[in-house]
């Protein structure tokens, strides 16, 4: 009797260790997933607050009044015109480390005239 009470506690321990280790991994590849939702409320958020079109201090301000330092970069066919802007939103967890790039190009009035967002990794 003591025998088979052993080989259920072994077989259970084996059990339990082998849907731990599922759920680890299943968590682990979740993890490496873009952050799907980060990136279409910020895609929402753009496509109603700043409409192509706008301006390009509209566009800075939008960027500063949520907490991220707005990078401007000029074409080189157009020195000393900003005609791009982004900004980077750091989002990492416990296994990625990555940012969200919100990029917007302006015409040479500085208007809106498109914007991007997309998820980039680096290694830890």
């Amino acid at each position: 009797m003591t025998i088979a009470i052993n080989k259920r506690r072994k077989y259970l321990f084996w059990f339990l260790l082998a849907v731990t280790a599922i759920i680890a991994v299943c968590y682990a590849i979740d993890s490496l997933a873009p952050p799907t939702k980060d990136i279409q409320q910020f895609e929402r958020e753009i496509a109603a607050d700043l409409p192509l079109g706008t301006h390009r201090d509209t566009v800075e301000k939008w960027i500063l009044a949520r907490g991220f330092q707005p990078q401007m970069a000029e074409h080189i066919q157009n020195p000393g015109r900003v005609t791009g802007m982004s900004a980077r939103v750091p989002k990492s967890n416990w296994l990625v480390e990555g940012e969200i790039y919100l990029r917007f190009t302006f015409d040479d009035n500085g208007r809106l005239i498109k914007s991007s967002v997309s998820w980039h990794t680096f290694s830890l």
